[in-house]
């Protein structure tokens, strides 16, 4: 089975998760390999995106990461519109399920699962789709009429679910009010409840709240450093790039990228990032990427960069992996790789990636946020444009 699980590509573009910060001691299970390069997801005109990937398993269907490289550009173009283009999505969704009906797969069972994990992540897409036209107070509403109605629990919790992942962003005390609210919803609407499998939906809702309750805390943590004053980065190497001195970030708009080689969601946050560069660095922005050492290297022949068994790598070798990477995915901005990083990360509440850390021409932090979808990278933009026109302090 590929390395690259549609359960990590729902988690990014359902719900923009984060993958946890690993010490190079924890990294000897990567959470998903690096894929070949992606375009940034878009607003789609045609029904399909990635044919080319498409193509390619079909020529070859034992390369399942092309199979999933298909899946992760559709799903996030589909994630793209949903909210403000539900029935666009719908003919993407539909044209994504025309061509998985298509695929000659039969007797290939990781390929015949992965198909299954796509179609479920459709089946949820519908399912967004259809709420699209309800508000969370309407569903609410249908639950409290019928407290036994599994059905309408679950729309209920799909979309309390979504709601919330996409407020993840957004004021805190708003937050926290929400999950107050819901779960005295919840609690209530359980003890209605007589039917065993509904009380059983139910207490599903009830511990997404409470993992949504862990998230909170770690967006109390990122409150914490806006205001904070920007560190002078103590590299051991960059790579992809020239080394940037305190000094000359002095008056720009600065974005940290906190990232690992091995994780996931940072790749697929990558063409988000090099776009807002392409699209402000002319004008005072800058993205910098943070990474540090985890025993990765990248073998001559090999398709993607591997851990070592010992995970021990000499840092110039990993170094060359890290190259390697930020050329396949054609990134224009450089990269720190730290030796010592507890400091640095610390200082940042950096306790998921990727993590972004805004920094306004002051030189002090203007916002924080973990994980990457549609909404994370078009809240970034927005502000990004705001703090650009913030005149430069005197040098």
């Amino acid at each position: 089975m590929t390395r690259v699980s549609i359960a990590t590509l729902m988690l990014l573009v359902t719900l923009g998760c984060a993958a946890e910060v690993r010490s190079e001691d924890d990294a000897k299970k990567p959470a998903a390999a690096a894929q070949p390069a992606q375009q940034a997801p878009a607003k789609a005109t045609s029904a399909l995106v990635g044919a080319d990937d498409l193509k390619s398993f079909q020529a070859d269907n034992s390369d399942l990461n092309k199979l999933v490289d298909f899946a992760r550009k559709n799903l996030q173009a589909i994630d793209a519109v949903i909210e403000e283009a539900p029935d666009q999505a719908k003919v993407q969704v539909e044209a994504m399920r025309k061509a998985l009906d298509e695929l000659k797969i039969k007797g290939n069972q990781d390929a015949e699962n992965i198909v299954g994990q796509i179609r479920e992540a459709l089946d949820l897409f519908s399912e967004r789709i259809k709420l699209q036209r309800h508000s969370l107070e309407e569903l609410k509403a249908d639950v409290a009429k019928a407290p036994d109605d599994i059905d309408r629990i679950k729309r209920y919790t799909l979309k309390l679910m979504t709601g919330l992942s996409q407020s993840m962003d957004d004021d805190v005390n708003k937050i926290e009010t929400t999950l107050k609210t819901e779960g005295k919803f919840i609690a209530t609407t359980s003890e209605k409840a007589t039917d065993s499998e509904a009380k059983l939906a139910l207490k599903r809702a009830e511990l997404i709240l409470r993992s949504m309750e862990s998230n909170v805390e770690r967006l109390k943590s990122y409150e914490a450093v806006v205001g904070k004053p920007m560190l002078p980065i103590k590299a051991d190497a960059w790579v992809n790039g020239k080394p940037l001195t305190t000094e000359e970030l002095k008056g720009k708009v600065v974005l940290f990228d906190f990232w690992a080689i091995w994780c996931g969601p940072c790749i697929a946050s990558f063409p988000h990032l090099v776009e807002l560069e392409k699209k402000y660095g002319d004008e005072g922005f800058q993205v910098i990427g943070i990474t540090q050492y985890y025993g990765f290297n990248w073998p001559e022949g090999a398709d993607q960069p591997g851990q070592t068994e010992d995970g021990k790598v000499n840092a110039k070798e990993e170094q060359t992996a890290l190259t390697k990477l930020t050329k396949r995915y054609e990134l224009n901005y450089p990269t720190a790789v730290l030796e010592d990083s507890d400091e640095f990360y610390q200082y940042y509440a950096v306790s998921a990636i990727p993590h972004m850390v805004l920094v306004g021409r002051d030189g002090k932090v203007q916002k924080v946020s973990a994980g990457m979808s549609e909404s994370v990278a078009k809240k970034l933009d927005e502000k990004i444009q705001e703090l650009l026109k913030e005149p430069a302090p005197a040098k």
